[in-house]
């Protein structure tokens, strides 16, 4: 099922991706999340991310609004869909989220996405985020489905040859 010879490779693939997005390829809002890469697996094909919000992600309760919360854990599902496509964005095409408990906006969050499975037209995504320094306590969780597309070009150059 894998693109991938190597895992330096995948890893390699979705830095490219995220450096991409972080750049403003998608828009202002992907520029803003600017996830951090930390760590991939292509045995397990996971990827996990990290991000430090500010003020701007506040919601009236001084902790990061569900909705910067639910883009964050999209971003993440769809950086590891779409470096399973070579560099094809993959569009969201339903997403749940599950918040556990408020998320403070002076700590860094750490992202874990995984692929449950795939087909020709479609990826089945989670992940499961939490606080720097506790791991074992999830905040919020997500599943989601992302579309493959057909016919359109990679956003990694790489791809296109």
């Amino acid at each position: 099922m894998s693109l991938y010879d190597s895992e330096p490779i995948f890893k390699n693939t979705i830095n490219e991706i995220l450096k991409k997005i972080n750049n403003g390829y998608g828009g202002d809002m992907c520029k803003r999340i600017a996830l951090r890469f930390e760590d991939a697996s292509l045995k397990d094909i996971a990827f996990t991310s990290s991000i430090e919000t500010g003020a701007w992600a506040a919601n009236p309760n001084g902790t990061i609004h569900g909705g910067i919360i639910a883009a964050i854990l999209d971003q993440s599902m769809g950086v590891l869909s779409t470096c399973l496509t070579g560099g094809k964005i993959t569009p969201t095409i339903s997403m749940n989220i599950s918040y556990a408990k408020p998320v403070p906006l002076d700590k860094r969050i750490f992202i874990k996405s995984h692929m449950i499975s795939g087909s020709v037209t479609m990826f089945n995504m989670s992940c499961e985020a939490w606080v720097e320094g506790k791991s074992e306590t999830t905040i919020a969780s997500a599943t989601g489905i992302y579309h493959i597309p057909k016919n359109k070009p990679s956003i990694i150059a790489s791809f296109n040859k």
